[in-house]
């Protein structure tokens, strides 16, 4: 592989000094170690010909932990694997089609995961969000205004519905969604509310018997509902085209630069032949509760109020990390200093025995 470019590394990628020197630290580390550059140069090859992730993401996690077992700085190798392919994924990108103004804003949320790891290891450079930066590096994901969206399936353990006298949807839980009396899922946000029911599904040649989901308030409800085919149309299953929506960190997120990023991302997508219906999304800002710590007409209410909702079962409770602080655990949330009013709201609420949760949801195109 060639010596990276850190002037384009600089430029594209935003990346601070402090890292671009760290990089060149790196280079001169490895670039005589043909293990490792063999094994980046395969990375890179596959990478490109393929605008596949998975494979570079693997064998750069391995090329990381080789470097951890002996004993090297393995603090950026990862920022040096993309400053070192950024050239060709500049002009793969270009060959897509993907204005050179999206593709400099796509790349420059590197510096966000840069920023990120420095907060929390103590103000240390470094880079470990390879899994994150790759499909900006491959036009898979682009930054189209405020959001980020990239191509995927529908993956929620739901079904969505379509009338076909009016087009309302109706989204019907799969089988084995373990539900509680407050209509969540049994372990969503690590809450040990226990289940009261198990969803079913019955299903005929006419018509289907399920669990249908307050897509609103993202509960699913506690007596099932029977729909026929004659009614109904099959709208959304898993496997079904959707286009993602990812949430960059950025402090301006009114509702006008969001619905700027959706209709951008529909022109974008429809140019080449999507056949997505709807953008999906799982996000803390999607979780109905946030209604009872935001104020009506609020950035983050009205974006959650634009998508149709659904309940998920993570385990995690995002909502500490993204409002409060990062490595903040539930029993230590007592001791918290809040600084912002919406951390005082959403302790308050978290102390007095409420919820939160990430929640699934999607927008139609």
């Amino acid at each position: 592989m060639n010596k990276p470019d850190l002037v384009l590394f600089k430029e594209y990628c935003n990346a601070s000094d402090a890292m671009v020197e760290a990089v060149a630290r790196c280079w001169e580390q490895v670039k005589d170690q043909s293990i490792i550059m063999d094994a980046m140069d395969a990375a890179a090859a596959h990478l490109l010909a393929h605008l596949q992730t998975g494979y570079a993401g693997r064998v750069m996690d391995n090329v990381r932990d080789y470097m951890k077992l002996s004993g090297q700085d393995d603090s950026v190798i990862q920022a040096l694997f993309l400053a070192l392919i950024l050239p060709d994924s500049l002009e793969a990108m270009r060959a897509l089609g993907i204005p050179e103004d999206c593709i400099k804003d796509n790349l420059r949320d590197f510096y966000n995961w840069e920023r990120n790891y420095t907060m929390y290891n103590g103000g240390a450079i470094g880079y470990e969000s390879l899994g994150w930066m790759l499909p900006h590096f491959t036009g898979e994901l682009v930054k189209l205004g405020r959001l980020q969206f990239v191509p995927s399936c529908w993956a929620f353990p739901y079904m969505v519905y379509r009338n076909r006298a009016d087009n309302s949807l109706i989204a019907l839980a799969k089988a084995g969604l373990e539900v509680t009396t407050e209509g969540f899922r049994a372990g969503a946000g690590g809450f040990a509310d226990p289940a009261v029911f198990t969803t079913t599904w019955e299903q005929t040649a006419e018509s289907v018997t399920a669990y249908p989901v307050d897509m609103v308030k993202a509960v699913i409800l506690a007596e099932p509902v029977t729909i026929t085919f004659a009614e109904y149309e099959l709208f959304l299953m898993p496997g079904t085209p959707v286009i993602d929506i990812h949430i960059p960190e950025e402090e301006n997120f009114s509702p006008e630069l969001v619905a700027k990023s959706l209709d951008m991302a529909r022109e974008f997508y429809a140019a080449r032949g999507s056949k997505a219906k709807v953008f999906a999304c799982d996000s803390w800002l999607l979780d109905y509760q946030l209604s009872t710590v935001t104020a009506p007409g609020s950035n983050i209410r009205s974006f959650m109020e634009r998508f149709s909702k659904l309940p998920m079962d993570f385990d995690h409770l995002q909502i500490l990390e993204r409002v409060m602080a990062f490595d903040l655990k539930l029993e230590d949330l007592p001791a918290f200093e809040c600084r912002t009013g919406l951390q005082r709201r959403v302790k308050e609420r978290l102390l007095s025995g409420g919820k939160f949760a990430i929640t699934g949801g999607f927008i139609l195109i």
